[in-house]
């Protein structure tokens, strides 16, 4: 029975050798595309799934408008930290990142390209999860 279809779809996609090719390079990219979500998906939920815990690790992100456009950042104000600890009953630790592009010694900038990260001491509480 596979035989017979198989000499029907041969035979078919010889007799329409355009309509095929549409066909099968509409499923080709339609297969590569599921594929790349399916693969960047797994990749984004993967981030801190090393932790322990790794269900109970929040990012605060702030979002807000200028002049009409609303953005978001992942950076919030210096108040946000007590302040979930006094709403969120749950709450337990938080830590506190600060990003550093470079410097200025005089009228010279050295690490224009280097990106680092300053962090409180509750960052190490944050990732060992002494709670």
């Amino acid at each position: 029975m596979i035989r017979n279809y198989l000499k029907t779809a041969l035979r078919n996609l010889r007799k329409n050798k355009l309509y095929s090719a549409i066909n099968i390079l509409g499923l080709t990219a339609g297969l590569t595309a599921c594929l790349l979500i399916g693969i960047y998906i797994t990749h984004e939920l993967s981030y801190d799934k090393f932790h322990a815990n790794a269900g109970r690790i929040v990012r605060a992100t702030m979002e807000y408008s200028r002049a009409g456009d609303v953005s978001t950042a992942a950076t919030t104000g210096t108040k946000t930290g007590p302040q979930f600890k006094r709403t969120f009953l749950l709450w337990k630790n938080m830590c506190a990142l600060y990003r550093h592009k470079g410097g200025k010694k005089g009228r010279i900038r050295f690490l224009k390209r280097a990106v680092s990260f300053y962090a409180d001491e509750a960052f190490f509480k944050a990732l060992l999860f002494h709670w």
